[in-house]
């Protein structure tokens, strides 16, 4: 445990063939910008990357179970959105807290059955998307980002009442939409360009808007459509 905390000289690090990274184990590496996690971790224990400032890059690999309490928080050099993997179950209390850098969206996988206490306090997100059409067992107190700009939440179709009937949820009905996402759809980018004018995306049909983006965790030359009413 600890095996390099107050380390400030790292600046990369690379971590092959261990199934669990330790606690504390880079706990102040405030010059650590980049963490490579091979496919072989199963768990980032408590306060495992807690106060590194100045990480930039995070890919979290699929076979990551557990994100424990702590993991990540005040990392605050992170940007862009935050893809949890397919497969992961449990976010522990104040995993990203303090995460402020992120700008993107946040997608929660389906596989997930526990998000704990402030996990995401103080993070600011485009909007929240959850992939499972079951609702996540355990929502602790205060999971969601609590910062002025309180994002949009996306549920499969069908399921926003069993959301909205978490009392943890903490989002009221207005802010959390229910099926836009046609997860079936896919078309290639050559498909797409031949329906879509710009690239981007378009109006369908009047009071109908379906907005086009890139699923960057399957292959990014997939497509998804969410339509909008």
């Amino acid at each position: 445990n600890g095996s390099f905390k107050n380390c400030c000289s790292i600046h990369d690090v690379n971590i092959n063939n261990l199934t669990t990274i330790s606690k504390n184990a880079f706990e102040k590496c405030y010059s650590l910008k980049n963490v490579n996690i091979n496919e072989s971790a199963e768990v980032i224990s408590e306060n495992a990357f807690k106060d590194c400032y100045s990480l930039k890059n995070l890919s979290i690999p699929s076979t990551v179970r557990i994100l424990d309490n702590n993991a990540f928080e005040n990392c605050s050099g992170f940007t862009g959105e935050l893809i949890l993997p397919e497969g992961l179950l449990e976010i522990q209390d104040n995993a990203f807290k303090g995460c402020s850098g992120f700008s993107g969206n946040l997608y929660i996988p389906s596989t997930i059955t526990k998000i704990q206490n402030s996990v995401f306090e103080g993070c600011s997100f485009g909007y929240i998307q959850f992939e499972s059409e079951t609702v996540p067992y355990t929502l602790g107190a205060n999971w969601q980002p609590n910062t002025t700009c309180t994002p949009a939440v996306y549920v499969p179709y069908g399921t926003k009442a069993a959301y909205m009937a978490n009392p943890n949820i903490g989002f009221t009905a207005d802010l959390v939409h229910d099926g836009f996402r046609l997860t079936d759809l896919r078309l290639s980018t050559e498909e797409f360009s031949t329906i879509m004018d710009d690239g981007t995306s378009s109006y369908i049909t009047e009071g109908v808007y379906a907005q086009v983006y890139p699923l960057s965790k399957a292959n990014p030359d997939d497509l998804v459509v969410t339509w909008t009413a």
